[in-house]
């Protein structure tokens, strides 16, 4: 599970509508529901997942910590030079936007 920002990103925007996580490569609603071919298909309780799927909630607050990380890096916090464009305001806005009052 070492996915970058845009494979992360790729799997939120590919999320139909109605998933909540996602194993391997399938998603799955909140009524235990695969979505294959454009539709859901409910398997009235004949597939029990042993495996851990992925919530879809957990990738998008990963994919919003990563784009902050890369801010700040773009600041150069994370780096020895401090021409990026990217104003500190600007990712201290951003960062109290996802992280809150701490």
């Amino acid at each position: 599970m070492s996915e970058t920002l845009e494979e992360l990103k790729a799997i939120d925007a590919d999320a139909p509508d109605g998933a909540v996580s996602i194993f391997k490569n399938t998603y799955i609603d909140g009524n235990g529901r695969f979505y294959s071919d454009g539709a859901w298909f409910g398997v009235n309780g004949c597939i029990e997942i042993k495996q851990p799927t992925r919530s879809l909630s957990d990738i998008k607050r990963i994919i919003e910590l990563m784009e902050l990380l890369e801010d700040i890096s773009a600041l150069g916090f994370l780096e020895e030079t401090n021409d990026s464009g990217k104003s500190h305001r600007d990712v201290c806005e951003k960062a109290k936007l996802i992280l809150g009052d701490l």
